[in-house]
């Protein structure tokens, strides 16, 4: 499986570029996406991905910031996800912080059921939930 595909199979995650220490704030900058495109996992690639998640993030209230699927690319000039989404903190639609850096973001962090919310600051359902929507192609 490729990794554009295993990451496609879970729920699309955003994020906003991260800006420089000194201008941060704690304003939404992690969702997961609450809807996919209508198309599957036909996200039209990474560009369409991003637009997708703007789309959401321009829904829900919070546009005027450059968002970007966490999404990798394969092949001579594959992308990785984790050099998208700039270095961190990321917050979510409640203000919690979600992860400090990229290192956090990928192992220990504050990724739980409770924080990872949707672009409309809703837990997305999971394990043990009806419908699970963790599993939704987007």
């Amino acid at each position: 499986m490729t990794r554009t595909r295993s990451f496609g199979i879970a729920l699309l995650l955003a994020m906003v570029m991260a800006a420089p220490a000194a201008t941060q704030s704690n304003s939404m900058s992690f969702f997961i996406t609450s809807a996919g495109p209508g198309d599957g996992a036909n996200l039209g690639g990474l560009e369409g991905a991003d637009a997708h998640c703007s789309m959401l993030a321009e829904t829900a209230g919070v546009g005027g910031k450059t968002w970007r699927a966490y999404l990798s690319t394969t092949g001579t000039t594959g992308v990785n996800a984790s050099d998208r989404i700039g270095s961190g903190p990321w917050y979510n639609a409640d203000g919690v912080e979600i992860a400090s850096s990229v290192a956090n973001l990928l192992g220990d962090n504050n990724l739980t059921k409770q924080t990872q919310l949707n672009e409309k600051g809703q837990i997305v359902n999971g394990r043990g939930d009806d419908p699970n929507m963790h599993d939704i192609l987007t």
